[in-house]
């Protein structure tokens, strides 16, 4: 014991420290373990949240046992009114259950047929007509449809060139000749001023007949002394153009459509 109290003396501020340590330590340790022990023991849920959990569990027990007694209940008290039921009684209640049954999968097919026949109706069914008296009554059909076909006139165009032309007059010089009775007649040469033909190219003429005329003042026996004015008219062409020389044919086509059966167009 001595050394054990000469050893504390000696060490007391190395094992003041060491021990604050171990205490704080061995606190901790116990203030976690009682934590745990309470997640343990409340399934993870904080007290509020275990109350109110805890008591949803009970009302839906209840709940279900409500349930189950009313249906009981209500079982019971149907087996206890068929079975105190007379016979005949029981009989007539399963023909009820029976023929409301079959009024349901009647009901139910008259509806699909209904169905299907408007069905069918609206498809391409048109009315035709409706008879007179106290009731009408439709007729349907489908449309057959026919052309009907009407004429027109068309224009086929031919298109072709046409020449351009204007009517042109030629001036010319016609000399004369000699008759039988000594008179001079104009059926001699003529000369026509067109194609480049000019008055000084008939003043070069005159002038060499007169040069080279005989004794009777004739050059190859025309009269080149005077001449008479001539004229004459020509269609001259000037240029040309396109034109549509074409004529109408009549045309067979469809202006509409009717029904064969009842005579709507369309």
């Amino acid at each position: 014991m001595e050394k054990i109290k000469n050893f504390v003396k000696m060490n007391k501020k190395v094992l003041i420290p060491v021990l604050a340590v171990l205490i704080i330590l061995l606190v901790g340790a116990a203030v976690s373990a009682a934590v745990n022990l309470d997640h343990a023991e409340d399934g993870g849920l904080k007290p509020t949240e275990q109350k109110e959990e805890t008591q949803k569990s009970k009302t839906a027990k209840a709940s279900d046992k409500k349930e189950d007694g009313d249906e009981n209940v209500q079982e019971t008290v149907g087996e206890t009114a068929e079975s105190s039921a007379p016979e005949d009684t029981k009989t007539d209640v399963a023909n009820d259950r029976e023929q409301t049954d079959k009024n349901k999968s009647a009901d139910s097919g008259s509806a699909g047929s209904a169905a299907e026949n408007s069905s069918k109706s609206s498809g391409g069914s048109r009315t035709a007509g409706e008879s007179g008296g106290a009731g009408s009554s439709k007729s349907y059909h489908t449309h057959k449809w026919a052309d009907h076909t009407a004429q027109k006139q068309v224009w086929v165009s031919n298109m072709v060139t046409v020449d351009d032309y204007e009517t042109k007059t030629i001036y010319g010089a016609r000399f004369y000749t000699p008759s039988g009775n000594g008179s001079m007649i104009a059926n001699g040469p003529t000369y026509w001023f067109e194609n480049g033909f000019t008055h000084a190219d008939l003043k070069n003429i005159i002038a060499n007949a007169l040069r080279n005329a005989d004794s009777n003042g004739l050059y190859n026996g025309v009269y080149y002394g005077n001449y008479q004015n001539v004229s004459k008219t020509e269609r001259v062409k000037t240029g040309s153009h396109q034109e549509d020389q074409g004529h109408y044919e009549n045309q067979t086509y469809v202006d509409y459509q009717y029904c064969t059966v009842c005579g709507e167009k369309k």
